[in-house]
């Protein structure tokens, strides 16, 4: 067994670059089942753990007046933890004034202490009267350290000192234990309120999971001006998730599609150059199945060198990819880690175990094959190089066909989507054979009638030589997938490239117009512009499905610094909305229509508006967010109040700007970037995004060329002899290889063409699942010109492995191939 394990290593790591490349394409699908699997697995927790953070309960409520109405009747049976709501003020000396000081609010929160730790609101302290647990920023920001006293004021104006014992981590999950606040227990909180009981946040524990939906409705109609968050999620958030997964199953069906073909292409090389060793083998007396099960032990290392480690990798990175995917911040903006479970032992052996069985399925009829080679021809290395067309691949082809029209007509949801693709791809690489020797044949008779002797011989050998059609099959399915991920590529190069925004400095702002008007008056300031905009799930024309609404306000003469729409007409009227192009299409919305929309459907007092589409208008990229609607400034100050979004600015010193911009707007605003800082954000992520694409489908064609060049040194090992025979009678090398180059010339266009095609078709498959997706916000239209260019550099890259087996039949010695003739 040792010699057996030490031959199979020394086989494997005989030819390095083709072992890394097995290797690889294990690697990067094994990843992918890890990702893919994992997260599904496992989505559904995290969505929820944003505010699971804070408490382990079903309901979270924002209620004003809680202390005198309590609970509505008959409110199912629950544990309920109060928080006192208190405020001050911190005042904050500004560098270089004298006579004015920048304010920033305090938040006092008092709690039951036992009651607050046993829901989950935070790990267990020791707080007594006048004593109180700050949050690190404030510790950090002002000072304040265990054993400090700091001043507030009670509601009737008189100063309280309280004794800090305590900072809480920096690190804290609980958003509500971030920004500018202390936590106190309730005979603290009561001083501070000078006696009186103003509960404004409840954190609820329903007894009974089953009503907690119901609970979370009675609250909402109890108190209509409250926030009523649910814990649980809702059908519309299920079937979002749903969505979610699906795509990372059809991201995982696109990889892994990307490298089978071109994997099974190797290992079959591979069995092909283990023959002596076969017949050694079986010529010292060890039986058919043994010497299958030694062919297999090398399939078995190629897997484990490859899965083992990508699980390795994958327990490494799941932490940081898990954080960015589900990426939350606290209340001052920092990013805020989650709680990421272990990978699953269960997992990682599946992944392991799946490498392993597909990396031995892969190579077994070729296995088989070999095994059942009598030792003579395997002594005198004959070889079957024609190719024999399969008429049960071709029923099987056909199936699959129609597998893949019937998903056809399931599209527009992603599962549909994926098995349509797979049906596709797999349909292709079936009947490709036959739609080769089609064309072949016609070419074939065209050079017949031409009287050119060498294309007619080169369309001959083509659709008869194993490596050509073999080749082929890998070509189409390469460039089938690789024309999938460009077309995904290009459309998310499309969607992130533009700037949304063109003034000198960007304000993204969360607070009211008067709080940014002083930015008129700074020196240099030539121009602003302000937009509002704001999201909120909504219901159009009865749909009974909410989606989530983005609302712009179109100013009086269009927009001048905002760029997201490629044209807007001048004007809006009141009573009318301009709606997306994408939104509109999917939902039969057309200019000239009154569409009623219902804002908050879910909410005690939902508003419902009619409006006229006075227009459809377009984004200036392929993508924008989906159910976008521009309406009067009127109509949206109307439904969200006075909240400003961004503000724009045109100056001669934006760094200056921006600069007292932040000196004098401490509480009022999210982020602000001079014009040149916002540019290298968005190049940097998609300069970022481009190389992880595009290094995707560098590595696919790589690894197909890979597999092309294993073809057709196989195939040319088989065809030494006729080729030694032919230059030593009639030909010289010059038109051999002419005959060579044309024939993967051939086998290149057709496969390239027809592998395009299927992309294109796959690209617009998977367009439609997402233009149907209210939650994905990608419109995959691929150029025609650019898919034509990539089509004619894969003709190229194909064509080009040919130059291998020229090279050596320009090293052949002909004594040396025709001493058995």
């Amino acid at each position: 067994m040792n010699i057996v394990l030490k031959n199979s290593l020394k086989n494997i790591f005989g030819k390095p670059f083709r072992t890394l490349m097995v290797v690889f394409a294990i690697f990067v699908c094994s990843v992918c089942a890890m990702l893919c699997f994992d997260l599904v697995s496992s989505i559904e927790k995290y969505v929820t753990m944003v505010f699971g953070n804070i408490t382990s309960g079903d309901i979270f409520a924002l209620v004003d007046d809680y202390s005198v109405k309590g609970l509505p009747d008959g409110f199912p049976e629950a544990k309920i933890v109060e928080i006192n709501s208190n405020s001050d003020m911190l005042y904050n000396d500004i560098e270089g004034e004298y006579a004015f000081v920048s304010t920033q609010k305090l938040s006092i929160l008092g709690v039951n202490v036992d009651d607050a730790v046993d829901m989950g609101f935070m790990d267990p302290i020791e707080l007594g009267e006048l004593e109180a647990y700050c949050t690190y920023k404030l510790s950090v920001d002002y000072g304040y350290k265990e054993g400090d006293t700091i001043t507030v004021h009670d509601r009737s104006g008189e100063e309280v000192e309280i004794k800090i014992t305590g900072v809480f981590p920096r690190d804290s999950k609980n958003t509500l234990l971030t920004g500018y606040k202390l936590l106190v227990n309730l005979d603290t909180a009561r001083i501070i309120s000078c006696g009186r009981r103003d509960v404004g946040v409840l954190m609820i524990d329903i007894t009974d999971d089953t009503s907690v939906r119901e609970a979370c409705d009675m609250l909402e109609e109890y108190y209509p001006q409250g926030t009523v968050i649910c814990l649980a999620l809702t059908e519309e958030e299920s079937a979002n998730i749903q969505d979610t997964t699906a795509v990372f199953y059809l991201l995982f069906t696109i990889a892994f599609l990307l490298v089978i073909f071109v994997t099974a292409s190797i290992c079959n090389r591979i069995v092909s150059e283990r023959m002596p060793m076969v017949g050694t083998l079986r010529s010292l007396g060890m039986s058919a199945a043994g010497t299958g099960l030694v062919l297999l032990l090398e399939n078995v290392l190629y897997a484990l060198l490859g899965s083992v480690p990508a699980v390795l990798f994958y327990t490494l990175i799941k932490t940081p990819v898990f954080n960015m995917i589900f990426y939350m911040t606290d209340n001052d903006g920092n990013p805020v880690p989650m709680d990421v479970d272990p990978v699953s032992w269960v997992l990682i052996a599946g992944v392991i175990a799946g490498s392993i069985l597909v990396e031995c399925l892969i190579p077994l009829k070729a296995i088989l094959k070999a095994i059942k080679t009598p030792i003579r021809d395997i002594i005198f290395d004959n070889r079957d190089t024609e190719y024999k067309y399969s008429k049960a691949g071709l029923v099987a082809g056909i199936v699959l066909l129609a597998g893949a029209a019937a998903a056809f007509f399931f599209r527009k949801q992603f599962a549909g989507a994926t098995v349509c693709l797979l049906c596709t791809v797999v349909a292709i690489a079936f009947l490709f054979p036959w739609i080769y020797k089609l064309i072949v044949t016609c070419f074939e008779k065209l050079a017949e009638r031409s009287g050119s002797t060498t294309w007619s011989l080169s369309l001959i050998e083509a659709k008869t030589r194993k490596s050509t059609v073999s080749s082929g099959v890998l070509c189409v399915t390469a460039a089938a997938m690789s024309v999938v991920i460009f077309g995904i590529a290009m459309s998310l190069f499309d969607m992130l490239s533009g700037y949304d925004f063109s003034s000198d400095v960007i304000v993204t702002c969360s607070g009211k117009l008067k709080d940014f008007e002083f930015i008129d008056k700074l020196d240099s300031v030539t121009d602003t512009e302000v937009i509002y905009r704001e999201t909120m799930d909504i219901r159009v024309n009865g749909n009974e499905k909410s989606i989530y609404g983005y609302f712009i306000a179109m100013p009086d003469n269009g927009f001048k610094y905002y760029n997201i729409f490629s044209e807007l007409p001048d004007s809006l009227e009141e009573g009318s909305v301009f709606v997306d192009e994408n939104y509109a299409v999917k939902q039969g919305i057309k200019a000239g229509d009154t569409i009623t929309v219902i804002y908050d459907p879910e909410g005690v007092v939902p508003i419902m508006r009619e409006y006229i589409v006075q227009d459809l208008v377009k984004f200036s990229s392929l993508s924008g967010p989906n159910g976008t609607f521009l309406m009067t400034k009127n109509e949206f100050r109307e439904i969200f109040r006075d909240s400003v979004s961004y503000y724009l600015v045109k100056c001669d010193d934006p760094d200056k700007v921006a600069y007292t911009i932040n000196k004098y707007t401490l509480d009022g605003y999210a982020d602000v970037q001079t014009f040149d800082e916002y540019k290298y954000e968005v190049d940097s992520e998609v300069t970022r995004l481009t190389a992880i694409l595009m290094t995707v489908i560098t590595v696919g064609l790589a690894m197909t060329f890979v597999g092309m060049v294993s073809n057709q040194l196989i195939g040319f090992d088989g065809r030494k002899k006729e080729c030694a025979v032919m230059l030593s009678t009639s030909m010289n090398r010059g038109k051999l290889s002419g005959i060579l180059f044309k024939e993967m010339l051939v086998t290149s266009v057709t496969a390239s063409v027809t592998g395009t095609l299927t992309g294109l078709f796959l690209c617009s498959v998977i367009g439609e699942a997402t233009k149907n997706s209210l939650d994905l916000e990608l419109v995959i239209d691929p150029d025609p010109v650019k898919c034509l260019i990539f089509c004619i550099v894969l003709i190229l890259v194909f064509t080009g492995t040919v130059l291998f087996p020229l090279k050596h039949l320009k090293k052949m010695n002909l004594s040396e191939t025709l001493k058995y003739e």
